[in-house]
């Protein structure tokens, strides 16, 4: 009987823990979007996505406010976890915005060119796929510490402890992977992602609303990918700087989030 009265008190915790975040990380990502408009030296306006580059099209020829209305639609789609939570609904404009923004990213997809390797939109320049993955590492080992590194040799994993957590046998911490997908030597890709995890083996690893279990900038805007394609090494340059400060971002969401728990969890 104690046993399953624990169990019942950690579902609590782990179940409150995912409500709070699932609405904590939506209205963060709101207030994130307003800098992001505003500050064309954003991430938004630098990131080396097709996604990212899509929203920079559209939004092109809209003013600040328009941009800020189509970046939160967007966010809005992304976050159906947090809407429900908060007894909200997307209207059928909203759906509009994402459906357009899906149409346009599949019109500006680059195309490959089998007789010469290289992709059409691509420079000459490929990116050394194994330089790029110790230059990631190098810069962002400050930030997140010294990573895991696994037997591929290109996928690494950070572990950083944001704090206890109120009524919790535990804390929290973030784990961020970061890998380079080399396919052929014209084809490199960048993937990264953030989880927010209970520090414990007794808890789940994961949430209700499974776009939470990893994430990163392009996903929590909105912007869909998971996979940036570096192929050219001035994208892969870019990338590593805009990956950098995502990071920070999203280390200094989950600090502040697990301060905000002021309160038991139980």
């Amino acid at each position: 009987m104690a046993d399953f009265e624990e169990f019942q008190r950690r579902h609590r915790i782990q179940k409150a823990f995912d409500e709070k975040r699932c609405v904590a990380f939506y209205q963060w990502c709101l207030r994130q979007a307003e800098g992001d408009v505003k500050n064309d030296g954003s991430l938004l306006w630098r990131i080396p996505s097709l996604g990212a580059y899509t929203f920079r099209k559209i939004a092109q020829p809209l003013t600040q406010a328009e941009r800020l209305q189509l970046l939160h639609a967007l966010i809005r789609n992304a976050h159906p976890g947090a809407l429900a939570l908060l007894d909200e609904a997307l209207a059928p404009e909203e759906l509009s915005v994402r459906q357009e923004f899906n149409r346009q990213c599949a019109l500006r997809q680059p195309e490959y060119d089998a007789e010469t390797g290289r992709w059409a939109e691509s420079g000459v320049v490929f990116t050394d796929g194994k330089a790029l993955g110790r230059l990631l590492v190098r810069t962002l080992t400050p930030i997140l510490g010294q990573p895991e590194r696994d037997k591929s040799g290109f996928r690494w994993i950070f572990e950083n402890p944001v704090g206890p957590i109120p009524g919790a046998i535990a804390g929290a911490s973030v784990r961020t992977t970061i890998e380079v997908v080399i396919r052929v030597p014209q084809d490199v890709h960048l993937r990264y992602g953030h989880s927010l995890l209970l520090e414990s083996p007794t808890f789940t690893s994961g949430v209700s609303d499974s776009y939470h279990r990893l994430t990163n900038y392009l996903f929590w805007n909105g912007l869909g990918e998971s996979e940036w394609n570096v192929a050219e090494e001035r994208s892969a340059q870019n990338a590593v700087p805009c990956v950098e400060e995502a990071c920070s971002r999203f280390i200094s969401f989950a600090a502040r989030f697990i301060a905000s728990l002021n309160t038991s969890l139980d």
